[in-house]
């Protein structure tokens, strides 16, 4: 099966994922059908240029900020905007990152503080909400459990049976208490970690400091969890293609103007032993991967933080549960089964 290189630096995440794939973006399904320009062009010109990228190494993937359209004002260049957003993101990653020294996560995870940013808080809470949306499914106290599983090794292993059963007496949504003035206190060894969740949240606080710039049109890729500002010149929408599980073929394209577009797939970081698929999207019950009639789960949702969580929560939850959470939280989506069929949502966004 495609196999994707590890390199990069240490996890940000983990999710319902397994070990930390560095440079493995959550949905490599999605194909930015934008060009997407490689590094920061290094002048501005006086007239905004029809298109400025800056493409950099953050979150354990390749991120990428692309600026088609923007009204210039107060002497603020395209280059200037996208120094910003590095730094934005950048931010994030000290906030939310399980591995940085220093990180609300990190601290957390080694109750060395209970207290945290507001925005960690903010994205803590919203997790809950949608463990309690798939009855205990998604649940990012996974680390225990997912800190055992490696998809990078050359030649790849389960956990020690007796190992993974400790790591799950850790894991349970439970285990997080939400208190007064941003405190969060884990209880039982819980350690939680946001992969599934965050680069959707961050997307969010890109696209809007984008927009309070004046960009009018741009795509932000977070390692395949996209997200696009306005539109093309002239107000056409982007076209983000989505592939098909396991090959190059293109399923189709979603029409994206002002939305996110997010993929999650059980072939993004697995592995295969005795010919039976493991796959990163682990299951809170049994600590091995989830057994899900879809192969990958794409979200097009006008919150990015909304659409991450949304298709990890569908793979998890399966076909018919999957579309009934979708519809109920009023998004588009479209699932690829196991066995190549192609559902979606009553609104079908692919084209």
């Amino acid at each position: 099966m495609r196999r994707e290189t590890p390199g990069q630096k240490a996890a940000f995440c983990q999710g319902q994922h397994g070990r930390p794939a560095s440079n493995r973006p959550k949905a490599p399904i999605i194909a930015v059908l934008a060009i997407l320009a490689g590094a920061c062009v290094l002048f501005a010109l006086k007239t905004p240029p029809r298109k400025v990228s800056k493409q950099w190494l953050a979150l354990d993937t390749i991120v990428s900020v692309t600026i088609y359209d923007y009204k210039r004002f107060n002497d603020i260049s395209s280059v200037d905007i996208l120094a910003d957003c590095a730094d934005i993101v950048s931010r994030y990653e000290n906030l939310f990152s399980a591995t940085i020294p220093g990180s609300d996560i990190y601290k957390l995870n080694r109750r060395q503080a209970e207290t945290v940013d507001p925005r960690t808080y903010k994205l803590i809470e919203k997790s809950l909400y949608y463990s309690e949306k798939t009855g205990g499914l998604y649940d990012v106290t996974i680390a225990p459990v997912s800190a055992l599983w490696d998809f990078e090794a050359a030649s790849p292993a389960l956990p020690d049976e007796t190992t993974l059963q400790t790591a799950l007496l850790r894991v349970s949504s439970k285990n997080i208490e939400l208190l007064p003035g941003n405190r969060v206190r884990l209880k039982n060894g819980a350690q939680i970690e946001l992969g599934s969740i965050a680069k959707g949240f961050i997307s969010d606080e890109l696209a809007a400091f984008l927009e309070s710039r004046g960009v009018t049109g741009a795509i932000i890729n977070l390692g395949g969890n996209v997200r696009a500002v306005g539109g093309k010149r002239g107000g056409a929408p982007f076209r983000i293609g989505v592939l098909n599980p396991f090959s190059a073929d293109i399923a189709g394209y979603v029409e994206a103007a002002g939305v996110s577009v997010v993929t999650s797939g059980v072939y993004e970081r697995s592995f295969y032993i005795d010919n039976k698929l493991y796959h990163h999207i682990l299951s809170p019950y049994t600590g091995y991967p989830i057994e899900s009639d879809l192969s990958s789960a794409t979200i097009v949702a006008k919150s990015g933080t909304d659409a991450d969580a949304l298709s990890t929560c569908c793979i998890l939850l399966g076909r018919k549960k999957a579309l009934e959470l979708a519809e109920g939280a009023g998004v588009q989506a479209v699932f690829i089964t196991s066995d190549g069929e192609i559902v979606t949502t009553r609104k079908n966004p692919l084209h």
